[in-house]
């Protein structure tokens, strides 16, 4: 549960991501965050702006990872290892 300083979830975006694997777990905690403002969503990726999919939309990262907030819920992604991208170190976790 968050607690009074509220928490992140941190969406990492990357060239060719799947839009499902961005958008449905964006969906499924949006919904069971209703009415809790102490998470709020944050899209995160190398550089701030658009990101083309795999499928060709794109999504706006919000922030870089030297600019996005302190994430509580990205957590067990710091480590993987996504072709095409850069080490997740960089990213601020609690």
């Amino acid at each position: 549960m968050a607690d009074s300083r509220g928490r992140t979830l941190g969406v990492l975006l990357f060239p060719a991501f799947e839009l499902l694997d961005v958008f449905g777990p964006l969906q499924a905690f949006g919904n069971i965050r209703l009415g809790d403002d102490r998470w709020r969503m944050v899209t995160v990726a190398e550089r701030a702006g658009a990101v083309e999919s795999a499928q060709g939309p794109r999504a706006v990262a919000d922030a870089t990872p030297g600019e996005c907030p302190r994430l509580a819920v990205l957590r067990a992604l710091r480590r993987a290892s996504l072709d095409g991208t850069r080490s997740l170190r960089q990213l601020p976790t609690r």
